[in-house]
Parts: C-alpha cells; sequence; structure tokens
C-alpha cells in the first residue's frame, strides 16, 4: 500500500472516533470514550487490512492490535517476548531484512515501504507491506518503534495476473503484425498475377473483345486494384501505435504533406482550404499524424456536395488539457445517428460507386488520435461535417 494508505484510513476515522468521544464524555465519562475510540479504529483496520505492533524501546516487547492479529491468523497475541513471536512466523528469508528495519527506526532512521511474507503453509503465503517507524518523545528520545501492516495478497495476485496478460496480449499482437505482413506478401502475389495476365489478355484478343467481354476485364481489373487498396489499408491500421517514438512535430507541417499529396483533388474539385497561420506544435509520430491529416481532408474532399465547391476550414484552441482542433467542410454532411458508426471498420454510408474508398480511412484516424492520448469524434453541424480532434497539450 503507498505510504498515504495508512495515514488516510485513520485521518478518515479520527472525525468519528472525537465526535464519538464528546458525545460519550458528555453522557459519562472518557472509558467510554476510549471504548468507542477504540472500536473505531478496529473497524478501520479491518475495512483496510491493516494492523500494527507497536514495540517498546528498549524492553523490546510487541504489543498486537487487533488487526495485526488477524493478519497472521491469531486469536490472541502470541506467548513469548521479544522478536521471536513475530519472526517465526514470516518466511526465513524476510526475517533478517524486517530486524533490520525495526533496529534501523529505534536509531530514529526513515525507512521505505518494503513487503514481507508470512511463513508459507498448505497455500501460498500471504504478503504483507510494511514499514518501521520510530515515535519520540518531546526530548527527540525514541520511545516505541510501531510495524505498520497491511495485507497485499490479493493486490499482488490481481497485478502478477495482469502483468501475465500483458505479456500474453504482447505476444499475440506480435504475432498477429508477422501474421499481417505475411499474408500481405501472400495474398498480393496472386493479385499481381491475374493483373498481369489481364493485361495479356487484353492485348492478345485487342479488337475481338465484345463489349461485354471487355466491361467483364474492367470489373476484375477494378476488383484486384480494390482488394489490393483493403490489404494496404488494413495493414496501416495494424501499426498504429507500433512506429517509433513520439517526437515535437509542427501541426502546420503535417497539414502542408497533407495538402500537397492532395494537391491534384483539391485542383480538380476547386476546393479552398483555411488553415491557422499560430498552429501548435503537438507531440506525435509525424508519420502517423500526416496520415491521420490526409484522411481527414481526403474525407472532406471526398465526400462533397454536387451543387458547390469544397470549403474546408480548421480552427485550433486551447482547451484545459487538450488543443481543441475541428475540421469543418461544406459537404453532404453526417446524419447524427451514424456518427459513431462512420468510425467503424468496413462500415460504408453510400455506395461503393457514388463514393470510392475501403471504409477504414477515419477508423485509422481514430485510432492514431486514441494512440497519442487523444480524442475524435462527429459534432453536430447545420451544414456539411464537423470532426473534433482533442490532441493534448504536452
Amino acid at each position: 500500500m503507498p505510504e498515504a494508505g495508512w495515514d488516510t484510513v485513520l485521518a478518515a476515522s479520527l472525525p468519528a472516533v472525537a465526535a464519538g468521544a464528546a458525545w460519550l464524555g458528555w453522557r459519562g465519562g472518557a472509558a467510554a470514550a476510549r471504548r468507542r475510540g477504540r472500536a473505531e479504529l478496529v473497524a478501520a483496520e479491518r475495512f483496510a487490512h491493516l494492523g500494527r505492533l507497536v514495540r517498546g524501546v528498549p524492553d523490546g516487547r510487541f504489543d498486537w492490535s487487533d488487526g495485526a492479529l488477524r493478519l497472521f491468523g491469531l486469536t490472541a497475541p502470541p506467548p513469548g517476548t521479544g522478536d521471536e513471536p513475530l519472526f517465526e512466523r514470516l518466511d526465513p528469508a524476510d526475517r533478517d531484512r524486517l530486524r533490520e528495519d525495526l533496529a534501523a527506526a529505534a536509531l530514529g532512521r526513515a525507512l521505505p515501504l518494503r513487503e514481507i511474507r508470512l511463513r508459507s503453509g498448505p497455500e501460498s503465503p500471504r504478503v504483507l507491506a510494511a514499514r518501521a517507524e520510530a515515535e519520540s518523545d518531546r526530548q527527540g528520545r525514541v520511545r516505541r518503534v510501531v510495524l505498520r501492516l497491511q495485507d497485499v495478497t490479493e493486490r499482488r495476485a490481481l497485478e502478477t495476473e495482469l502483468d501475465g496478460l500483458i505479456r500474453e496480449l504482447l505476444r499475440s499482437n506480435e504475432e498477429l503484425e508477422q501474421f499481417a505482413s505475411v499474408a500481405s506478401h501472400d495474398l498480393r502475389q496472386p493479385l499481381r498475377v491475374v493483373t498481369i495476365y489481364v493485361s495479356l489478355l487484353e492485348e492478345d484478343l485487342q479488337g475481338q473483345l465484345s463489349g461485354e467481354a471487355a466491361e467483364s476485364l474492367a470489373y476484375v481489373r477494378d476488383g484486384v486494384r480494390r482488394m489490393e487498396r483493403l490489404i494496404t489499408d488494413l495493414l496501416d491500421y495494424a501499426r498504429v501505435g507500433r512506429s517509433a517514438e513520439d517526437r515535437p512535430v509542427p501541426l502546420d507541417a503535417v497539414i502542408a504533406t497533407a495538402r500537397a499529396d492532395l494537391a491534384f483533388e483539391i485542383a480538380e474539385s476547386g476546393a479552398m482550404l483555411s488553415v491557422p497561420s499560430d498552429l501548435p506544435v503537438l507531440m506525435g509520430h509525424q508519420g502517423e499524424m500526416e496520415r491521420l491529416w490526409l484522411n481527414l481532408l481526403g474525407n472532406a474532399l471526398k465526400y462533397r456536395a454536387a451543387d458547390r465547391p469544397p470549403r474546408v476550414r480548421v480552427t485550433c484552441v486551447a482547451e484545459d488539457s487538450f488543443w481543441a482542433i475541428r475540421i469543418i467542410d461544406n459537404g453532404i454532411g453526417i446524419p447524427p445517428d451514424q456518427a459513431e458508426r462512420v468510425f467503424g471498420i468496413f462500415q460504408r454510408l453510400h455506395p461503393r460507386d457514388a463514393y470510392p474508398g475501403t471504409g477504414i480511412g477515419l477508423a485509422i484516424a481514430r485510432k492514431i488520435a486514441e494512440r497519442h492520448g487523444g480524442t475524435l469524434r462527429v459534432e453536430p453541424a447545420e451544414q456539411g461535417a464537423v470532426f473534433l480532434l482533442r490532441w493534448p497539450r504536452r
């Protein structure tokens, strides 16, 4: 348990102890108040699995609290004096370390939290977090050493289980990435063969193909292209978060790269992009950030309205610990009930022949944002679509 754990529990119980003491004092005496205070302390120890042993200086005798007895599975203080009643119940490997801590605390030294194990029985040993602390009189002389304890067995078991799950997840992710790379190569090879033979057929049968046959070959070629794009997008989605460490990246440079990649689409559609001149520097992986903005800006250009040229505006304001970046367009918009669906893999709101694509772009964009500790969502808009990208300010 962290150092503050014991103090927090005691602090929480003190108001109740004080109130009980005052009430009982009015009713008839300090003895009743002391009993009430002790009951509150016992309840606090039981709730937080706490206990304490108080060792007198210089007599060396231990006083066991009810919580300490419970932690050691005892109903009454063990017989004997000195350290042995305590140490004989500990794992032999932890006895010397605890002796050193108690001796150091008796000299007034501050000690870190340490873990000790109870002597093994038929079950797994219990694990206790322990700290020895000195209590001194007004003249600074150490009068006693308090050994504070907490049972952390279940917490350690959960942490061990969690560590195992994390290792298994990392191993599984590595295997999936290897599989994706191999599958990508193996899937692309037959697609290349199909493309080559379709081209050979078109050359050999040039001028002999009927309209229906030529159309069929065109469908084959289009299907191959879409499959290659789908494989590429799936690999990009799987690789998000597997890149090198983050570093400071100017947001205006990222957007400039995305605009350059979309230069043909911008010129063809007559689009106008409005971007602030004072954009911040963000922490992130530049390649992933460029992919995110390529998807967001490309999405705004693709889903444009037929009766007006695209207008895309980027805004950026500081909100608490995040940059709130909005990408606002005047396109066909997104229905409110579909605002989450657009981020799903293979989720399309329109037919492929109207708006081509694999349906993975926005899923990749959201995954990149979340990998960097941010969020990406759709905001309500009267016209067009508004994407809100929240990016950590650090």
